[in-house]
């Protein structure tokens, strides 16, 4: 299991219309046909006590698509 933590972003001041996005693109290929690849976007509001999952993709979805 791999994981990308990012620095806490304190947006605190940011104009509530402001429409505050993450944007990503991937790469895929499966490695191994016996195992079931995901992948998760976790957001948290309180400095990581609970988290709200904001983006889940498995298998085939990686491959039709590559932008989020």
């Amino acid at each position: 299991s791999d994981e990308l933590v990012l620095p806490y972003f304190d947006l605190t001041t940011a104009n509530p219309d402001s429409n505050v996005y993450m944007s990503f693109s991937w790469a895929y290929a499966k490695s191994d046909p016996t195992f079931s690849d995901e992948m998760l976007v976790l957001l948290s509001t309180d400095c990581g006590v609970n988290y709200n999952r904001v983006f889940y993709r498995t298998q085939s979805a990686f491959i039709n698509e590559s932008l989020w």
